[in-house]
C-alpha cells in the first residue's frame, strides 16, 4: 500500500479520538471560576523595545518562523509501495513466476491428494473423500470475494457433494465468511443443509444434476440477487431463500412439483419468480406479507390458480404485457417500469451479465431515467459500463464493490448520484463527471481507487463525506468554480497529489480534510469559515499551511495532529478555539494582533519552540498551553500572556520572535532576552561528524540544552559541550550515536534518559551531580562508570541494559530506584557500601554474567527480581534479613546452595523459581507462610526442611519438582500443605503422635519418626483492662497447635484443683469481661485436633497448663436496675436506681437480648436507640418507631487515660410495645 495511504488510515485514529472527546476536554480542565482563566479589561501596554542578539531583518511570518524542509524523503519508497499493492491484489495468473513440467504437477497432485478423511485443498476450495460413495465432497470454499470454480473430479473420482456451510472456515476458535460466486460442475448430486448460508454470491447456477437439496441453503446470502435452479429436484424445501435480503428474481425449472411452505420468505426485493407448469403444490405462505412481486407461469397453470387465490400478481409467459407488468432483462440487465415516471429504472442484473455494458436509453420506447438503489451491487464481473444521459439519477450503492469495475463512461444529462454510487471499486480508471451533476452523495467512491477525477463544472457543493477515503495516484483534483461549500468529511482520509480550491468556496466543513494525505492545499481568500477538525491529522507534503486573512472563523480541533512545519494565521481569526493546535508538530507560530482570546487545550501536546502571543490577548484558558516540553511564549511586559506565563511556569521572552532564532552549523540556539542567554533549542535532521556547541553568540553564554535536542541523531560522531552549559533536558542525546559526550562541571541533574540509546561509550561524571535520573544512561555500550560521592539518588533503570563491566555504589547515594543495573549481561563485579538497608527491586535482574554478589550484613529487605537471571553459584545472606522479595532469585540456574537465616519472616513467591541447580533447602520457622511456585522448577532439589514456625504451604510451591524431591523433614507446625500426593517420590520425616503421621498412614506415604512430639503450652501476656476486664494476648505460636484455651480462676492451683471461674476457647487474643473486685490467675494451654476424615485417630491432643499469670481487678460497679418504663405514644422513658461511684447509666432498647459466651452475661442484640453521654437515672427516647423492645441499662464510670469501667448489664423483665 502506499505511504500515503498508510498515513490516511493511522490518523483516522487521531481525527477520531478528538472528534469523540473535544467536549469533555472542556469539563476536564476547568472549574469555571476566575481562577481558571487569564483576562483583564483592555488597557494600553507599553511596547518592549525588544532583545539583544544578532541584527535579523524582519522577515514575513511564514518565512520567519521555519525553514521548509526537503521533501525529498517525505515519500521516499512511494512506487515500491504501489508495486506491492498490485501485488497484494495479484490473481497469480502470472505464469512466468511458477513453471513445471506438467507430468511433475501430476506427480505432485498424487502425492497431496489423501484419502485418509483430511481435507485436500485445490485452489479455492476444500474437498473431503467420502468412501461410501467412493467419490469427494467439497467442505470448504475459500475465494475471498472471486469467482470460484469447483473441480469435476480430484484423485481421478468425481465431486459429487457440497457440504454444510462451505463459506465458513475455523482457525485457532475464529470463523471467517469468505466466500464468493461459485461456479458447481454438473457432477454434483447433492447440496446439502445451510450449504451457502452467509455468503457473498450474487449469483448462482444450480446444475440439472442435483437432484437432492437441503433446507436453507441459501440463508442470509445477502447479496444474492438472481438464480437459476435445478431441473432434477422435485421439491423446494422451507427456509431455501430466507433472509436473501437482495433476491430479486428465481427460475424454478421444470420437473419441480412442490415448493415447501416459507420457502421464500425473507426476500423483500423479490420481483418475479418463475413457477412452471409442473408444480402441483405450494405452500399456503409462500412470502412475508407486503412483498411485490410477480409470479410467472403458464396459463391454467397451478401457479395462476395460487396467485389468484392469494392475490398476487400473475402474468402468462411469452404473454406481451403493458409495461407497468413487465420487468424485462436486456443482456443480462434488470429494467423495471416506473409508473409514475412512465419510464425505467435499471434494477438489477443475472447471472449472465456481460463483461461490457452498454445500458440503452429506452426499452419498449420508454426512457430509461434511472439507476436503482443497489442495481449493480456486488457484481463481480461488471469491467466496464456506459450510462446513457437520459438517466438522470444514479441510486445509492448502485455500484457497490464491483472490483473489476475499470471503465465508467457517463453521458451529459446525467444529474444526481445517490451515496456510496462506487464504494470498494479499487480499480476504476479516469471519472469524468458530466457537466450535468449537480449533486454527488456522501461516500461516492469510498474506500475506493481512482486513477483520475474530473468533477462537474455544475456542482454548487462539495457535499458532506462526498469522497472521503479515496485515493487517486494519478493527479490532482480540481474543485470547480461556483462551488461555495466543502461540506463535513468531504474528504476525508482522501490521497491525492493536489487539491486545488476554487475562489468561489466560502465555507470549509467540520473535517473536511481531516486524515487526508495530499502533496499541497491552498486557502483561497474567499472562504470565511472553517469548521472544527477540518485538517485534524492532515499530511502535507509541501509541510506549509496558509490561513488567510479573509477567514473570520476558525473550528475546534482545526489542526490536531496536522504535520504542517508551518502554519500561518490569518489576521481576521479572533479566537484560537479549543484543542486548535493539539498535537501538531509546526515549530513556531505567531498568533496574529486580531486574536483576543485562547480556549481550552488550544495549544495541549505540541511540538512549538516559540509562539508569540499579542498584547490583544485578554483571555487565556488555564489549560491551554498544556504540556509543551520544548515551548517558549514571546509575549509583551504586564500583559495578559506574561502573566498567564509566570503564573503556569511556562519559560517566556519578552523580545522579539524575529531575533529570537540563531542557526549555525545544522544547530539551532534560540535566545532569552530576559536572562540574556541561548539556549540550544534543537538540529538538523541531517546532523553530521563531530559537533561543537558554542559557548558564546555575540557575547551572550549558551546555557542550556533543551529536551530532545540531539534525539536520533545517529549520524553524530561525537559532541563537545562547553562548560558554559549548566542544564541538558531529559531525551538531549536519546538515540544519537555519538560515542564521545562531555559533561560539563555545572551540571547538577542527569536527566531522564539524557543519553538512552545513545553511542557513548565512556563518560566522565563531574562532581557536581547530585541525582541521576531514570534512564539516563541506558542502553547504551558504555563499559564503565565511576559514581562520584556527590550523587544522593540514582532513579530507576539508570544503567539498564549498558556494557557495564563492575559498578561501586557510593555510600552517599540515599535513595536507589528499581532496576538500576538490570539486564547488564556482561556485568561481573558489583560492590555495595556498608550500612545499606535494602536491595531495590530488579537491581541486577538478568545479569548474566554476575557470579558473586556481596550482601552487606545491615540489609533487611531484598526487593522483586533483585537477582534474577544472574548467573551466581552461591550467595550468603545477611542476618539481619526479614523479607525477600517475589521472584528475587528467580531463574539464577547456577544458584546450587542457599542458606535462609532465622530472622526472614517473608519468603515471596516464585522467590527461587527454575533455580535448577539448587539441591537443598530448610525454611525457617519465622517465615509463616510458603506461596505459591516459590521453588517452581528447582527440577535437583532433593531435601526439603520446615522448621518449627512454618505453618502454610500453598499449592503448587513446589511446581514442576514434586517429583524429584526426595526428603521433607516436616514440623507439625504445619497447618496445610496442599496436593501432598505430588511429592509421589518423597518420603516424609516428622514427630511421632503428630497429624503428619496421621496423613502419611491415611494416604501410604513413606514416614520416618524423628521422635515423639510433645505439645508445648503457649506463652501469654493478661493485663486489667478498662478496671474491671481481664485481656489476654498470646505471644507466638505453639508448634503443632491448632487452637488455644484460656482460663481465669481465683486459685492459682487451678490445673490441680479443676477450680475455675470461667474457660474459653480463643486463638491470639482473649478478654474476661465485668469481673468483681480481688487477685485472678489467668491459664492457657494449646491443643491439637487429630479427628480428621480419614480417623487413623479420634481425639484431642492438650499441651500442660501454662504458668499462672496474676492480675487484679481494682475498679467495679454494681449493677444498675430499671425501676420503670414508662410508653406514651413514641415516647419511652426509663427510670434505673442510683449505683454509688456511678457517673453514668447506658441504656438502649434493643431488638433482643442474650447470655451468650462463657460468662453468660447478659448482652443487648441489635441496638436501634441508646442514650449518649447520660448521666440521669432518668432518660427519655423520643420517636420511637413502632415495635417490641428490650430495655437493658448499666452504670459506668470514667477512668484516667481514655478507659471507662462498667457494671453488668440489667434488663427490664418484660418487652415493651411502642
Amino acid at each position: 500500500m502506499n505511504k500515503k495511504k498508510l498515513c490516511a488510515l493511522v490518523l483516522t485514529g487521531v481525527m477520531a479520538a478528538q472528534a469523540l472527546g473535544s467536549s469533555a476536554y472542556g469539563a476536564a480542565f476547568t472549574d469555571g471560576t476566575v481562577q481558571d482563566i487569564f483576562s483583564e479589561e483592555e488597557q494600553i501596554l507599553s511596547e518592549d523595545a525588544g532583545s539583544t542578539g544578532e541584527p535579523i531583518t524582519e522577515p514575513t511570518p511564514a518565512a520567519a518562523l521555519t525553514e521548509t524542509p526537503d521533501k525529498s524523503e517525505i515519500f521516499k519508497g512511494q512506487e515500491s509501495d504501489v508495486q506491492n499493492v498490485e501485488e497484494v491484489f495479484s490473481d497469480g495468473g502470472e505464469e512466468d513466476k511458477f513453471t513445471s513440467d506438467p507430468k511433475e504437477d501430476e506427480t505432485l497432485a498424487e502425492e497431496v491428494i489423501s484419502e485418509n478423511g483430511e481435507p485436500v485443498r485445490i485452489g479455492d476450495a476444500e474437498y473431503t473423500y467420502i468412501p461410501e460413495t467412493d467419490s469427494y465432497r467439497v467442505t470448504c470454499i475459500l475465494g475471498d470475494g472471486k469467482t470460484v470454480v469447483l473441480e469435476q473430479e480430484v484423485n481421478g473420482k468425481k465431486v459429487r457433494e457440497i457440504g454444510e456451510s462451505v463459506y465458513y472456515t475455523t482457525d485457532d476458535d475464529e470463523v471467517y465468511d469468505i466466500g464468493g460466486n461459485v461456479v458447481i460442475p454438473n457432477t454434483v448430486v447433492k447440496i446439502a443443509d445451510e450449504a451457502f448460508e452467509y455468503g457473498e454470491c450474487t449469483y448462482m447456477n444450480i446444475p440439472d444434476s442435483v437432484t437432492e437439496i437441503g433446507t436453507g441453503i441459501f440463508n442470509s446470502c445477502f447479496n444474492l440477487r438472481t438464480l437459476r435452479f435445478t431441473a432434477g429436484v422435485k421439491v423446494f424445501p422451507a427456509g431455501l431463500f430466507r433472509e436473501c435480503e437482495n433476491l430479486e428474481t428465481i427460475e424454478i425449472p421444470q420437473g419441480v412439483e412442490k415448493i415447501a411452505d416459507h420457502a421464500m420468505q425473507g426476500c423483500p426485493g423479490l420481483e418475479a419468480v418463475h413457477i412452471p407448469s409442473s408444480v402441483t403444490e405450494i405452500g399456503e405462505t409462500l412470502f412475508d406479507e407486503g412483498t411485490s412481486v410477480i409470479i410467472y407461469g403458464a396459463s391454467g397453470s397451478y401457479a395462476q390458480t395460487y396467485a389468484r387465490e392469494h392475490q398476487i400478481p400473475f402474468q402468462t409467459e411469452g404473454e406481451t404485457l403493458p409495461p407497468s407488468e413487465t420487468k424485462p432483462k436486456i443482456d443480462g440487465v434488470y429494467y423495471t417500469y416506473r409508473e409514475d415516471t412512465d419510464s425505467y429504472a435499471v434494477t438489477g442484473f443475472g447471472a449472465d451479465i456481460p463483461q461490457e455494458v452498454i445500458l440503452p436509453s429506452t426499452v419498449n420506447g420508454k426512457e430509461v431515467t434511472e439507476i436503482a438503489d443497489r442495481a449493480f451491487y456486488y457484481c463481480l464481473d461488471l469491467q466496464s459500463i456506459r450510462i446513457p444521459g437520459t438517466i438522470k439519477h444514479i441510486g445509492d450503492s448502485a455500484f457497490f464493490q464491483c472490483v473489476s469495475l475499470k471503465d465508467v463512461t457517463m453521458e451529459d444529462g446525467i444529474s444526481t448520484l445517490g451515496n456510496y454510487v462506487f464504494a470498494y471499486d479499487r480499480n476504476l480508471g479516469s471519472i469524468e463527471f458530466p457537466d450535468s451533476v449537480t449533486q454527488i452523495g456522501e461516500g461516492c467512491f469510498y474506500w475506493g481507487i481512482v486513477e483520475k477525477l474530473k468533477l462537474s463544472a455544475g456542482l454548487k457543493e462539495i457535499s458532506d463525506g462526498m469522497l472521503q477515503y479515496l485515493y487517486v495516484p494519478g493527479g490532482d483534483i480540481v474543485i470547480p468554480d461556483g462551488v461555495t461549500r466543502i461540506g463535513d468529511a468531504a474528504f476525508e482520509c482522501l490521497n491525492c497529489e493536489t487539491v486545488f480550491i476554487s475562489g468561489t468556496v466560502k465555507q470549509i466543513g467540520n473535517m473536511a480534510f481531516a486524515g487526508a494525505v495530499i502533496d499541497k492545499l491552498v486557502i483561497p481568500n474567499s472562504v470565511k469559515t472553517i469548521g472544527d477538525s477540518a485538517f485534524a491529522g492532515l499530511w502535507l507534503t509541501s509541510k506549509t499551511m496558509v490561513i488567510p486573512d479573509s477567514v473570520t472563523k476558525i473550528g475546534k480541533y482545526i489542526f490536531s495532529g496536522c504535520d504542517a512545519a508551518s502554519i500561518t494565521l490569518g489576521r481576521g481569526i479572533k479566537e484560537i478555539p479549543e484543542g486548535a493546535f493539539l498535537y501538531t508538530k509546526a515549530e513556531a507560530l505567531i498568533i496574529p494582533d486580531s486574536v483576543v482570546s485562547i480556549q481550552s487545550k488550544a495549544f495541549e501536546d505540541t511540538d512549538f519552540y516559540r509562539i508569540a502571543v499579542p498584547a490583544n490577548v485578554r483571555y487565556i484558558k488555564k489549560d491551554a498551553f498544556l504540556n509543551n516540553p520544548y515551548l517558549t511564549l514571546f509575549v509583551k511586559k504586564n500583559s495578559v500572556a506574561e502573566k498567564y506565563a509566570k503564573t503556569m511556569k511556562i519559560p517566556y521572552d519578552n523580545g522579539s520572535i524575529y531575533a529570537a532564532v540563531v542557526t549555525k552549523n545544522g544547530i539551532q540556539y534560540q535566545y532569552n532576552s530576559k536572562s540574556g542567554t541561548y539556549t540550544l533549542a534543537k538540529t538538523d535532521e541531517n546532523l553530521s561528524g563531530a559537533v561543537k556547541i558554542l559557548s558564546s553568540i555575540n557575547g551572550k553564554k549558551v546555557v542550556a540544552i533543551k529536551e530532545k535536542a540531539f534525539f536520533g541523531r545517529d549520524k553524530v560522531t561525537s559532541v563537545t559541550i562547553p562548560e558554559s552549559v549548566t542544564d541538558i533536558g531529559t531525551q538531549a542525546f536519546c538515540g544519537c550515536k555519538a560515542k564521545k559526550i562531555n559533561i560539563p562541571k555545572g551540571i547538577k541533574i542527569l536527566k531522564e534518559k539524557v543519553f538512552c540509546n545513545s553511542g557513548i561509550e565512556s563518560i566522565s561524571i563531574p562532581s557536581s551531580v547530585v541525582t541521576i535520573e531514570s534512564e539516563a544512561l541506558a542502553y547504551t555500550p558504555i563499559k564503565n562508570i565511576k559514581i562520584p560521592s556527590s550523587v544522593t539518588t540514582i532513579k530507576d533503570e539508570a544503567f539498564e541494559a549498558t556494557e557495564l563491566v563492575e559498578f561501586s555504589l557510593p555510600g552517599t547515594v540515599k535513595n536507589v530506584g528499581k532496576g538500576i543495573l538490570k539486564f547488564c549481561e556482561k556485568l561481573k563485579k558489583i560492590q555495595f557500601p556498608g550500612g545499606i538497608k535494602e536491595i531495590p527491586e530488579g537491581f541486577v535482574c538478568g545479569c548474566s554474567n554476575l557470579e558473586t554478589i556481596p550482601i552487606p550484613g545491615s540489609v533487611k529487605r531484598i526487593g522483586a527480581d533483585a537477582f534474577g537471571g544472574t548467573g551466581i553459584e552461591k550467595i550468603r545472606l545477611p542476618e539481619k534479613l526479614e523479607e525477600i522479595g517475589e521472584s528475587t532469585f528467580s531463574g539464577c540456574t547456577n544458584l546450587k546452595s542457599i542458606v535462609l537465616p532465622g530472622t526472614l519472616k517473608k519468603l515471596g513467591a516464585e522467590a527461587f523459581a527454575y533455580c535448577e541447580s539448587l539441591s537443598e533447602v530448610s525454611i525457617p520457622g519465622s517465615v509463616e507462610k510458603i506461596f505459591e511456585e516459590t521453588f517452581e522448577n528447582c527440577t535437583s532439589l532433593k531435601k526439603v526442611v520446615f522448621e518449627d514456625g512454618v505453618r502454610y504451604v500453598e499449592a503448587d510451591a513446589f511446581r514442576g519438582c514434586e517429583g524429584n524431591i526426595r526428603e521433607m523433614h516436616m514440623t507439625d507446625s504445619l497447618m496445610d500443605i496442599e496436593n501432598p500426593g505430588k511429592f509421589e517420590n518423597c518420603t516424609f520425616y516428622g514427630f511421632s503422635e503428630t497429624k503428619i503421621e496421621d496423613a502419611c498412614i491415611a494416604f501410604g506415604f513413606p514416614f520416618v519418626s524423628v521422635g515423639t512430639n510433645v505439645l508445648k503450652a503457649p506463652k501469654f501476656k493478661a493485663a486489667a483492662k478498662s478496671g474491671n476486664c481481664v485481656q489476654i494476648h498470646r505471644d507466638g505460636y505453639v508448634p503443632g497447635a491448632d487452637f488455644y484455651e484460656y482460663a481465669i480462676s481465683k486459685d492459682k492451683n487451678f490445673p490441680k484443683t479443676g477450680k475455675v471461674l470461667y474457660q474459653t476457647e480463643g486463638d491470639e487474643e482473649c478478654i474476661f469481661e465485668v469481673l468483681d473486685k480481688g487477685v485472678y490467675y489467668v491459664f492457657a494451654r494449646a491443643y491439637q485436633d487429630r479427628e480428621w476424615w480419614y480417623q487413623v485417630h479420634d481425639k484431642r491432643v492438650y499441651s500442660d497448663w501454662s504458668a499462672p499469670v496474676k492480675v487484679q481487678i481494682t475498679q467495679t460497679l454494681k449493677p444498675c436496675k430499671i425501676q420503670k418504663v414508662t410508653v406514651k405514644g413514641n415516647t419511652v422513658t426509663v427510670t434505673v436506681n442510683s449505683v454509688p461511684g456511678a457517673e453514668g447509666y447506658g441504656i438502649v432498647l434493643s431488638e433482643d437480648r442474650s447470655k451468650d459466651g462463657c460468662q453468660k452475661l447478659l448482652k443487648p442484640q441489635g441496638i436501634k436507640y441508646g442514650s449518649k453521654n447520660n448521666t440521669s437515672t432518668t432518660y427519655t427516647f423520643k420517636n420511637v418507631k413502632p415495635g417490641v423492645y428490650c430495655v437493658l441499662a448499666r452504670a459506668y464510670k470514667k477512668l484516667g487515660g481514655g478507659q471507662t469501667v462498667y457494671s453488668k448489664w440489667s434488663g427490664y423483665s418484660k418487652r415493651i410495645q411502642v
